[in-house]
Order: structure tokens, then C-alpha cells, then sequence
């Protein structure tokens, strides 16, 4: 819906998932929006009568292409206004960890608007986070990421910002 404005945007809630491997490198997708282009962890909006860790589930499934994995701990939120594709969005977010075996990803199916945006899947490790020019999500991504790695969840989720 073009023309939308901050005022009123479009609510969604959406589940991502920090896939890390046995070397704590972490699975990204990259995003392209006309001159932006972004990476940001695997996930998205939730279904009709989905819960967080249903959508969870299914996004990995879809976008990594890995089935039955299990879903860890809510580790962050982020309530974020951002504009996409000429829509503002109202996101509310909902950040899982899942540990999965390293594998070679290989572009899936990305029903929707992550579909039209999709530009690629890498590994990521922390170094190449902490020195990279390329936009991530959250920016804080590097910093939140080590601290996550290197004292576990913590005890309740906590808000990571833009």
C-alpha cells in the first residue's frame, strides 16, 4: 500500500532465528530494496494462528531449508518503524537461537515480500561482523552476538533496538 505514512503503518509481528553453527558462525540473509541492501538473521511474519516459535520453525525450514529443528530460547526483542518497498511496517520481533551442524546454504523458497527482497545467504562469523562496511540487522548485531556466544541466553529476552 504506497502512501502509507509513520502514522500509520502496518503492524506485523515476526519471528527470527540466530541459526549458529559449531564454530558460532551465524547464518544471514541479505535483503535488497531498491539502493538498500541489508543482512539480517532468517525469519518473518508470523501466520494466521502461528505462534513465535511455530513461525519460527517454519521460516528455518523455508529459508535455510532444514527441517524438525529445535527452536531455542527467546534471546531478544526489537520493536522497529521501518519503511519497506514504499510501506511503512511496524515490526515487533521476536529473536530465537537454534544451534544446527554447518551445511552450504542453498537459496529456498521465500513465499512473499522475502522472496522479491531475497539477495543471498552466508555464514557470518563474529570477526567478519565486527570489521564488515555491510549494513546488518540489528547494528548492533556484532556486539549482541559475542555477548550472547560467550555468556549464554540471558534470562529474559532483552530489547536490542534498531
Amino acid at each position: 500500500m504506497s502512501g502509507e505514512s509513520p502514522e500509520t503503518p502496518y503492524v506485523r509481528h515476526a519471528a527470527r532465528v540466530l541459526l549458529l553453527d559449531e564454530q558460532d558462525r551465524v547464518l544471514l540473509m541479505r535483503f535488497v530494496d531498491g539502493d538498500s541492501a541489508w543482512w539480517a538473521a532468517i525469519g518473518g511474519g508470523l501466520e494466521a494462528g502461528e505462534t513465535h516459535v511455530d513461525a519460527a520453525r517454519r521460516e528455518v525450514e523455508e529459508e535455510a531449508g532444514l527441517a524438525d529443528v529445535e527452536i531455542g530460547p527467546c534471546v531478544w526483542l526489537r520493536d522497529h518503524l521501518f519503511e519497506l518497498r514504499g510501506r511503512w511496517l511496524h515490526q515487533f520481533e521476536r529473536f530465537f537461537v537454534a544451534r544446527v551442524p554447518g551445511f552450504e546454504p542453498i537459496a529456498g523458497y521465500y513465499p512473499g515480500v522475502e522472496g522479491e527482497l531475497f539477495g543471498g545467504l552466508r555464514w557470518w562469523t563474529l570477526r567478519e561482523l565486527e570489521t564488515t562496511d555491510e549494513v546488518v540487522s540489528p547494528r548492533r548485531l556484532a556486539v549482541l552476538l559475542r555477548d550472547l556466544i560467550e555468556t549464554g541466553p540471558p534470562a529474559e529476552p532483552i530489547e536490542v533496538g534498531i
